[in-house]
Order: structure tokens, then C-alpha cells, then sequence
């Protein structure tokens, strides 16, 4: 019965909540009552800022709506769907719910130097997307998994992510990272933020995949992290006088602690060699040439070349170069109108369509829908 009660009451709040979602995209103030429903919503499900923070969102989102396409489309869509009776069913109300997130980029909003919640993707609700770098981004994030699973790509490299692992996320990071289809959920912490200049050394991680930070947190550690990252959300809650120093602190202390972590072939010398011959790759990345040729720029035989590549970087010196030139021309895809037959032939790909297979097999989609995307998202806003 209880359990009963309870769906009930949580397809009630999901209810309101759209209707409150619906008026803030239509231009329409809310109430106090309405703005509490809403804020609720988005609280239970890992936005942790203040109910101050939370109207300013809001705000933004209204006086940035003339060049919200996305966002004034749903409303139209919705307004002329639910009619004069202006209600939602439950089954409306989740359908909406999905919309909004998939056309809401947080990144559009926030203003605030650190913001830092806690998630649950659950296969089938509004929240289960895939994040992936937004078109015009400036910050960084850093994301801690609880549970559950994910798994992200990036470059042409596919990684699973698991319980304490750690994410960092620089702006020139390109990546997709969504729920494993295995499992049933992918919880985590995120923080969004600026680094500062006085530690941004300390975002020197290992990168198994380009522009991806990454660290694994001990067992026995997980304990202190989450601590740490539970007093963040809970000082983003309450507002006091040194909310900003406390938040400083405990993100670098956040920061120093996953530093800590590294294994120690992360600290170890990079190799000449190995640096040389990536320079040699990159100087030629839309040539044809061969081991041989790489492992005489660096004095070294091809067959160490290729075992001290691997090992230094997880790939081939041929995998390798095919992942730099297929950031290349997501680069490209996303700030210049050339023709894709152009970029593909640029950076060595001189047939066509071997180039569109190939950035569909790495990417996840054709580079025409590539473009197509982020232009969108630049037109939108995003």
C-alpha cells in the first residue's frame, strides 16, 4: 500500500512539475507554489544549488528564450498539444519531462564558478542521456561514479566505467558518455568548474583516451571521497559567508586527493623517442608512411618503436594517427563549412565514403549528422 502511495505521490510531483517546466518555457512567471514543485523536482534528482540559485536559472532561461529554438518549439508543441485544459497526464508528464532534458543544456545557464550534485541514471527516466561536449564550452567537469555502470568514448578508444572511477573533462575533450546498456543504472557525482590558475597544474592526469583524465580511487579510499564530495553539495545548499572559500577548498581537496591516487608509471619520465615520433605523426597526418620511415626519424628499430608506442600510449602508431586525424576533423566538421569530401581528403582520407565509415565506426554517427548536430546546438544556443 505503501509503495502504492508513493508512485502516486511521485507521478503527482512529476505532473506539476512539467506543468511548472512548460510555464517557465513559455515566458510565464511561476508561483511560489509552482516554483517549490519545481524546484523539488530537479533537487531529488542530484541538482544541488540553493532555491536563490535556482530562480536565477530560471531567469536565464527566460531571457535567453529568443534565441532558444528548441526550447520555444517544445513550448508551442505542448501549448497546442494539452489545449485549454493546460494538464498533464502521467504518461505526458514523463514524455515531457524526457523532451525538456534532451533540449536543456545546463552549460547555456550556469554562471556560478563550481556546481557539483549527485545523479541517478536510471534506465528508461529523463535523466538515462548521453553527455557529451557541448558546442561552445568553456569549463571543466569532473565525474565520480558511485555505481552502476557507463561507458564512454573518445578518440577511437571505448572505456568502461565502473565504481570510483574518475572522470575529468577538459573543454577540448571529445567524447560521448552515456548508461552501459548492461546495466540497470549509472549513479555519480559531477562538478562543473573553473580551475584556478594557482593549481591548474594539479589537472595533469593519465589520459588513457585524448584529452581524458583519469583515475581510479582505491577501495579504501572511497569512503573520504565521498565525504568530500557530499560536503560540497551540502555547502552548495547552504548559503553563508564563506560558501565560496569552502567550495574552493574542498574541490581542490577533491582534486589533490585523486592526484594522489596515480600510479607511479604516470609520474615517470615520457620518452624522447616516443614524443619524437608523435611529432612525426602529427607533421604527417595526412600523408601515407610507413613504421619503417617512423622508426628511422627516431633512431630506433620498428619493432621496439612499435612495443614502446603501445606501451607509452595504448595504440599502434597507426591507430594513433587514425584517432588524431579523426579529432581533426570532428574539429574541422564543427568550425569551418568545408565539404566533408575535403576534410576527409586533408587529413588522408582520399575515398570518401572509406572516411564516412570510419568516422561513423568511431564516432557514433556519419559526418554529415555530426555537423548537422552541432550546428544545431550553435544555432540553439549550446
Amino acid at each position: 500500500m505503501t509503495a502504492d502511495f508513493n508512485d502516486i505521490t511521485e507521478a503527482l510531483g512529476a505532473q506539476q512539475a512539467a506543468l511548472a517546466m512548460l510555464r517557465v518555457i513559455q515566458g510565464r512567471q511561476l508561483g511560489a507554489d509552482q516554483l517549490e514543485v519545481f524546484y523539488r523536482y530537479f533537487a531529488e534528482r542530484g541538482v544541488s544549488v540553493t532555491v536563490a540559485v535556482f530562480k536565477e536559472w530560471i531567469a536565464q532561461i527566460q531571457r535567453e528564450l529568443d534565441s532558444q529554438e528548441s526550447l520555444k518549439q517544445l513550448a508551442k508543441v505542448w501549448t497546442e498539444r494539452l489545449g485549454e485544459h493546460a494538464s498533464f497526464t502521467p504518461q505526458e508528464a514523463e514524455e515531457f519531462h524526457h523532451q525538456y532534458a534532451s533540449v536543456l543544456d545546463t552549460n547555456a545557464i550556469i554562471r556560478q564558478p563550481v556546481v557539483v550534485g549527485y545523479v541517478e541514471r536510471e534506465a528508461g527516466s529523463a535523466f538515462d542521456l548521453e553527455l557529451s561536449q557541448p558546442a561552445r564550452n568553456i569549463r571543466w567537469t569532473l565525474l565520480y561514479t558511485v555505481s552502476g555502470q557507463a561507458t564512454l568514448k573518445a578518440g577511437i578508444r571505448d572505456l568502461t566505467i565502473s565504481p570510483g572511477d574518475v572522470l575529468l573533462l577538459p573543454p577540448n575533450a571529445m567524447y560521448s558518455l552515456k548508461r552501459s546498456t548492461i546495466a540497470r543504472r549509472w549513479n555519480h557525482f559531477y562538478i562543473s568548474f573553473h580551475p584556478h590558475t594557482d593549481w591548474r597544474h594539479h589537472l595533469d592526469w593519465p589520459t588513457p583516451a585524448p584529452h581524458v583524465g583519469y583515475v581510479k580511487v582505491p577501495k579504501s579510499e572511497r569512503k573520504k571521497i565521498r565525504r568530500v564530495l557530499e560536503d560540497l553539495v551540502d555547502n552548495s545548499l547552504h548559503p553563508s559567508a564563506v560558501m565560496h572559500d569552502l567550495e574552493a577548498n574542498l574541490l581542490l581537496q577533491f582534486i589533490l586527493r585523486c592526484s594522489s591516487y596515480f600510479s607511479q608509471s604516470h609520474h615517470r619520465v615520457s620518452d624522447n623517442r616516443i614524443d619524437k615520433a608523435k611529432r612525426f605523426v602529427e607533421e604527417h597526418l595526412s600523408e601515407a608512411f610507413t613504421l619503417e620511415q617512423v622508426a628511422s626519424a627516431v633512431h630506433m628499430s620498428p619493432s621496439r618503436l612499435a612495443a614502446l608506442f603501445k606501451e607509452h600510449t595504448g595504440l599502434s602508431v597507426f591507430s594513433w594517427r587514425n584517432e588524431r586525424r579523426l579529432i581533426q576533423a570532428a574539429h574541422l566538421l564543427r568550425s569551418s563549412d568545408q565539404a566533408i569530401a575535403t576534410i576527409g581528403a586533408k587529413l588522408g582520407f582520399s575515398d570518401p565514403t572509406y572516411f564516412s565509415r570510419t568516422f561513423r565506426q568511431h564516432i557514433g554517427c556519419s559526418p554529415k549528422a555530426y555537423r548537422h548536430q552541432r550546428q544545431s546546438d550553435v544555432a540553439n544556443g549550446l
